[in-house]
């Protein structure tokens, strides 16, 4: 539910972000996802690998996030 109410947050953010694009550090956003999908991480069991050395991207932090 958090989520869905974070995604349509983020879907009316969409013109100011338009303008607000730039570099994104991909190990920032996946370290983000991670922490907030930390519980659920936990509770399966899973094991993610991550690269260290993980490009930037232009975009919204929001929108890759997303992705």
């Amino acid at each position: 539910m958090s989520n869905m109410i974070r995604d349509m947050l983020n879907n009316s953010r969409i013109e100011v972000e338009e303008n607000a694009i730039d570099n994104v550090e991909l190990s920032e956003v996946v370290q983000d996802v991670m922490d907030d999908l930390s519980s659920e991480i936990e509770m399966s069991n899973a094991r993610i690998t991550v690269p260290q050395n993980l490009p930037s991207v232009r975009g919204t932090p929001s929108r890759v996030y997303q992705v």
